[in-house]
Parts: C-alpha cells; structure tokens; sequence
C-alpha cells in the first residue's frame, strides 16, 4: 500500500511540474510575442522618422500644440475653425517689456496664436492656468502685433 501511494504522490507531483512547464513556457511565448510587437512598433516609427525627418518633426509639433489646445480648451472656450500656432517663452528677459500683454510672463510659458481669430493666450502648464488673453492685430505680411 505504500507503494501505491508514493506512486499516486509521485504521479501527482508530475502533473504539478508539467502544468508548470506549460504555464511557464506559455507565459514565455507571450513575453516574446510583446518584445516583437514593441520592436516591430519602434522600427516602424524610426522607418518614418528616417525616409522624412521633416514630416516626423511636424507631426511631433503638431501633438505638443493638440496637447496645449486640450488643456486650455478645459478652462476657457478657443476657436474650433482654426489651428492655432503654438509659442514657448524661453527667456522672459528678451520680451519687450513695453508690451503689457507678456508683463506677467514666465519662462515656460505658452502662447496659442489664433490668426484668423485675431486672439493670443497666454496659458502657464505649471500651474495650469490662463495668464492673460488679447486681441492681436495680424498685417498683411503676416506679422502678429498687439
């Protein structure tokens, strides 16, 4: 009798190690069908980047302004018929100071240009909040000023 149960323990031990065995080599099999997903993925994004180095960095600019227009578009109303131009403030030191429109204006800044709207925001992604807002007037040749 003994026998028959260190044979029932040992069958039983094999079906745990086997089961195992299958768990472990499936989870393997999925964990190389990511990495290969994901390769495949970057690949595809570096072919793009490498046959248009323009077009990828437009494209980039583009989600960073659709990024800006999101947040803002939470805390105020904005244009829906035009795409704005987006501008950082870099060196709030450079602005001109005779303009009040930039007189509260921190490096990090970002400013939305809506030409055909006439309007310009002033919004600060750190705080998350509208620092100022004004009509622009747009030349003929294109120049934005207050």
């Amino acid at each position: 009798m003994i026998k028959k149960e260190k044979g029932k323990r040992k069958k039983i031990e094999r079906k745990k190690i086997e089961k195992l065995e299958v768990w472990l080599l499936a989870g393997l099999v999925a964990l190389l069908v990511m990495v290969i997903g994901i390769a495949v993925f970057f690949y595809g994004k570096w072919q793009r980047y490498r046959d248009d180095p323009m077009k990828a960095q437009e494209e980039q600019i583009q989600r960073e302004v659709d990024k800006v227009v999101r947040k803002v578009n939470k805390l105020m109303i904005l244009p829906e018929d035009e795409r704005p131009s987006l501008v950082t403030v870099d060196n709030k030191d450079e602005i001109n100071e005779n303009q009040e429109f930039f007189r509260l204006a921190e490096d990090g800044d970002q400013m939305l240009i809506y030409r055909q709207a006439r309007k310009a925001i002033l919004y600060r992604p750190g705080s998350n909040r509208i620092v100022n807002v004004a009509p622009i007037n747009v030349s003929s040749e294109g120049q934005i000023g207050p």
